[in-house]
């Protein structure tokens, strides 16, 4: 379910649209129909995760201090830049509990492409809410960015909401390091990735109850405003 798509067949399906004219004309089925799921083969890219190197994942702190961690960040950062939902990064950090250097797990488990854009988040609010907690840049908070960054691979080729949430949450922490370039291109991928999901545009009914519209609506402000804060600090275009 967390494949949902807005905007952008690939030229496949245009073309299959032209075909459907004739096929219905002569009493066909449209073809175009067959593509209900084709948006996964056109956007995305499943890659190794040898790429960076599971076992090389650092830990994370123990959970009680993980924890504080997370809290920093949610009384600190999301009042201002409202990404998350608490429940639902609740939930994915419970998917990686064995991080924790506390869990003691001796063998990593499998991590599917769809989880790895969650891992990607949970390094960055690991690394913005360490910093939080210390009122200063810290080592740790540096690690977890670096990690988070280094699974931009994973984040992009699996393009949906968790993929924004993660571009955004690691916008903010380049920006604390006054990263501002970086920053400035990984908010672009977060705008695109957020047309692509139709974050941008007014559905009314279109989309199901189950669909959460507060949370996209804040995923999408959060983007447009960083958008415009890197274009008015850095003189950069806006995406």
């Amino acid at each position: 379910s967390f494949r949902r798509k807005w905007l952008g067949p690939s030229s496949l399906q245009v073309f299959t649209q032209w075909l459907d004219l004739s096929s219905i004309s002569h009493g066909g089925q449209a073809l175009s129909s067959l593509f209900r799921f084709g948006m996964k083969y056109t956007e995305e890219m499943e890659i190794p995760f040898s790429t960076m190197g599971l076992d090389s994942l650092p830990p994370l702190p123990p959970i009680q201090e993980r924890n504080r961690c997370v809290s920093a960040y949610f009384s600190s950062i999301q009042p201002i830049f409202p990404i998350l939902n608490m429940d639902d990064f609740s939930a994915v950090l419970s998917k990686f509990d064995w991080l924790s250097s506390d869990q003691g797990q001796e063998q990593a488990p499998f991590i599917a492409p769809a989880d790895r854009p969650s891992l990607a988040c949970v390094y960055a609010v690991m690394s913005i809410g360490v910093d939080e907690e210390n009122s200063a840049n810290t080592p740790m908070g540096d690690v977890y960015l670096k990690n988070a960054f280094s699974l931009y691979a994973h984040i992009i080729s699996t393009p949906y909401l968790s993929s924004v949430q993660a571009f955004l949450l690691l916008a903010i922490a380049l920006k604390v390091r006054n990263k501002d370039g970086s920053a400035w291109h990984v908010v672009g991928h977060a705008v695109r990735t957020a047309q692509s999901l139709g974050l941008h545009r007014s559905r009314g009914h279109d989309f199901t109850c189950k669909d959460n519209a507060e949370l996209d609506a804040r995923v999408w402000w959060t983007a447009y405003c960083l958008d415009k804060i890197m274009g008015f600090e850095t003189g950069r275009p806006s995406a």
